[in-house]
């Protein structure tokens, strides 16, 4: 038998226990706190995921079911009809009994949370080296972490961007959203030029096959044809086949543009001879800027230099200058054949 009247014995067990305590409820880091904080910040995310997502089902002119709401957003330990209801009282939202809608206080609550995403996804795809299927993901945990004062700094270190790499508006911190004249892609006539004005990033698995046939933000193509079940255009010299379901997620306008001549640098001939037009929204940061100091600039005038025994890379002559680009960089100029 332990002898508990024994004095070391007992203030040993004493520390043990204010150690215990302490570790469970010191003021910096303590287990409960930590414990607490991470649950209301689940709470705080779930919220904030719910006022965004009746923002988008709104912005559609749909009206959001309680009962999918529900079944969207359950979790073990989040009970959602006591946390609607918690909103509701809030002023965010206005439950009935088969619909929920967003007060004005939460549909500037969700263009907030919006923002937020859409300025993360600038940053990432200006600053950083992530892949773009990579964005989305991360600006949907970036939009919780962020406060108010850190969103503006973001906006002001970016100049202030009015769309989002995906060519979504960026909300103000007002609340305002620009609007923008678009209509579907399968809605666009044969031989028609229209420009992308929009890609939508969601479902992931329809914006990587967006992404395999190498449409872009800013891209002009020319509709050949428009069938029941897909679609074939010229993007930029390249001529593609795309079905109506991966059609319907891409948004464009038609242009002015009378002649269809732009094709990407990488589709130039040796004996041929191009006039450079531009720099494909595609192409933004470190990359942008290096072409740009290379004197892959408007007006200039280029041609086939040297070509490899792989065809890839390849040589341009520019400037008097020849400058070696792979097919991925050359993709990313636009040019005039001449």
């Amino acid at each position: 038998m332990i002898d508990l009247s024994h004095p070391l014995l007992l203030l040993l067990v004493f520390a043990v226990v204010v150690f215990i305590l302490y570790m469970l409820f010191r003021q910096n880091g303590g287990y409960y706190w930590l414990i607490k904080e991470s649950k209301a910040e689940n709470t705080t995310t779930v919220i904030e995921d719910v006022l965004k997502y009746l923002y988008h089902i709104e912005d559609k002119k749909q009206l959001a079911s309680l009962t999918t709401t529900i079944d969207l957003f359950e979790l073990k330990n989040i009970n959602m009809m006591v946390l609607l209801d918690q909103m509701n009282r809030d002023k965010l939202i206005k439950v009935s009994a088969e619909t929920i809608s967003l007060e004005e206080k939460g549909r500037y609550y969700a263009l907030r949370v919006i923002r937020t995403h859409r300025l993360w996804e600038k940053f990432l795809s200006e600053e950083t080296g992530y892949d773009k299927t990579e964005w989305h993901s991360k600006a949907e945990k970036m939009e919780h972490l962020l406060d108010i004062s850190q969103v503006r700094n973001l906006d002001i270190k970016l100049g202030n961007p009015r769309y989002d790499p995906h060519g979504d508006p960026i909300p103000t911190e007002a609340g305002e959203m620009i609007m923008v004249d678009s209509f579907s892609l399968i809605e666009a006539k044969p031989d028609s030029i229209c420009k992308i004005l929009h890609i939508e990033d969601e479902p992931e698995v329809i914006y990587k096959e967006i992404l395999k046939i190498d449409l872009h933000i800013g891209s002009e193509i020319l509709i050949l044809k428009n069938e029941d079940s897909f679609m074939q255009i010229n993007n930029e010299g390249n001529v593609c086949k795309i079905d109506k379901i991966t059609a319907n997620n891409i948004q464009v306008d038609y242009t002015e543009t009378k002649e269809y001549n732009v094709v990407r640098l990488s589709n130039l001939k040796t004996e041929e001879k191009g006039v450079i037009v531009g720099i494909s929204k595609e192409c933004r940061g470190m990359a942008r800027r290096r072409l740009l100091d290379l004197g892959f600039v408007v007006n200039s005038d280029i041609s086939i230099g040297l070509v490899n025994p792989l065809d890839n890379p390849r040589a341009y002559l520019i400037k008097n200058t020849l400058i070696a680009l792979r097919d991925d960089q050359a993709s990313n100029i636009l040019i005039r054949k001449v």
